[in-house]
Formats: structure tokens, C-alpha cells, sequence
């Protein structure tokens, strides 16, 4: 049974649909995606191939207040001019997206035959990036859900370049 304050919270935000605030989209970059090929394989049917597309979680993206270049978050900390709190920074920063060319030479996502390649360690023009986490999409606005109960997850890894 859901607990009192949680019910309360819940029809708060029910009624009041502007208390509640989301991180803004920023328009400065596209999002060019890298697409994958995923394969769905049964006894009885063999393989079926799908493309999706993945995506670079938002910690690794460019924040910036909305209306300039300024920085929301640098190193490990929130510019306080635009996020003293958690509405003002999701009303005035916005989450730009990532280009082919910025997945590869600035996250080290590359995008290759059937897949994608991942570097480790990328050095850019602004530093050093240091790793990456894709979400693979189903469609533009949601993450794929994979339904692994009694199913095999496999994936392909290529481990001889690695140094």
C-alpha cells in the first residue's frame, strides 16, 4: 500500500503540472545519432535484423544556459548563476545534442558496418574524454526496452585492438 506522503506527492503533481520541471532541449546542435543493427533470433524462425539508433547519455553532453554559450556545468560542478536549484536549472540551461563528427572525434563513438566502434580514451580540442554510455532508442523520444526473461542477450565484442 503506497505510503501517505508519496499519495500526497503524487496528486500535487497531478494537479499542479507546472511545479514539475524537465531538462530543455537545446537547438545549437543536431543529434546525428549512430545506428545499430540489432538481431532477433528464434529456434523456429531464425533472425530477424532491425536497425536502432543509440544515443550518448546526457552526462557526457554540452549543458549551456539558454541563451549564450555560458556553461551550466563545468568539471564537476553547476554554475550557480544558472542552477541554484534544480526548476531554475532545468528552466534556463538546455541539453544540446551530439553530431556525427562530435560522437566520433570528441566522444570516441564511431560509427562502422552493423554497429559501432568505442574508444576508451578520445583526445579533442577541449581536453581528454574518458569513456561513453549509449542508451539504444526505440523510435526518437524513448529508450529500447529489452525483454531478456527466458532469452539470451549476446553482443560482439572485438578485444584485439585494446591497449
Amino acid at each position: 500500500m503506497p505510503s501517505l506522503c508519496f499519495r500526497k506527492v503524487a496528486l500535487i503533481a497531478l494537479l499542479y503540472p507546472s511545479l514539475v520541471a524537465s531538462q530543455q532541449a537545446g537547438n545549437l546542435e543536431q543529434e546525428e545519432s549512430p545506428t545499430i543493427t540489432l538481431k532477433e533470433c528464434t529456434n523456429a524462425g531464425g533472425c530477424v535484423s532491425s536497425q536502432a539508433k543509440v544515443t550518448l547519455d546526457a552526462n557526457w553532453r554540452w549543458i549551456h544556459h539558454q541563451s549564450g554559450y555560458d556553461n551550466c556545468y563545468t568539471g564537476n560542478s553547476w554554475n550557480s548563476e544558472f542552477c541554484s536549484d534544480p526548476v531554475n536549472c532545468a528552466r534556463d540551461c538546455v541539453l544540446e545534442g551530439v553530431t556525427a563528427d562530435k560522437y566520433k572525434d570528441t566522444y570516441g563513438v564511431e560509427q562502422i558496418n552493423n554497429g559501432v566502434k568505442l574508444n576508451f580514451v578520445t583526445d579533442h580540442d577541449y581536453g581528454v574524454n574518458v569513456g561513453s554510455r549509449l542508451y539504444v532508442m526505440d523510435g526518437d523520444d524513448k529508450y529500447k526496452l529489452f525483454y531478456l526473461k527466458n532469452r539470451e542477450f549476446t553482443l560482439d565484442i572485438n578485444v584485439s585492438g585494446i591497449k
